[in-house]
């Protein structure tokens, strides 16, 4: 599943488009779970707990990359950002909203701060899913770097996802 998501993104990114507001509440999954990326938000209310409003426009903000919440534009990096946290809901058991222990506005203050923070090196604000394979965690923690520049591009991801061998399928 993850290995399609990033082959839509690389498609996206490669089109030189911007998602804005990856999550897996906009990831359709088929019977054979064959996976689609897609914005559902845009056309229905029953997300709109996982966002808040933020400058005058929605911001899905346990999604959003630090840089998004000051310049308010949606970068491919950001959109990497996002994947990184698709990887934890992916992951992890009933998918909770990520960082379900911390209110909007603390969640806001630390993507403020690692936005403004221009040295020293940042905690992966997710915790590693019990079932998460440590080579895919890795691409998460590199996928939530503090610059956008530090983070990897969809087609390097796709490579190294490509190369992980995974014998037992049910860990991928």
């Amino acid at each position: 599943m993850c290995r399609q998501v990033v082959l839509a993104m690389k498609h996206i990114a490669g089109m030189k488009l911007v998602h804005g507001d990856l999550a897996t509440r906009n990831l359709l999954v088929t019977s054979n779970f064959d996976v689609k990326v897609s914005n559902a938000s845009l056309c229905v209310d029953s997300f709109s707990q996982e966002y808040i409003v933020h400058r005058r426009r929605p911001l899905p903000l346990r999604w959003a990359a630090p840089e998004t919440v000051v310049t308010d534009r949606p970068t491919s990096p950001a959109d990497v950002w996002a994947f990184g946290v698709v990887i934890w809901e992916l992951f992890t058991p009933h998918c909770p909203l990520p960082m379900a222990d911390r209110s909007d506005g603390e969640v806001l203050e630390m993507l403020e701060l690692l936005a403004r923070c221009s040295t020293g090196s940042t905690k992966c604000p997710l915790v590693c899913p019990l079932n998460c394979p440590e080579p895919v965690w890795d691409i998460t923690v590199r996928c939530m770097a503090r610059t956008p520049a530090s983070r990897p591009k969809f087609s390097d991801i796709l490579s190294e996802l490509d190369d992980m061998n995974f014998l037992d399928d049910s860990q991928v």
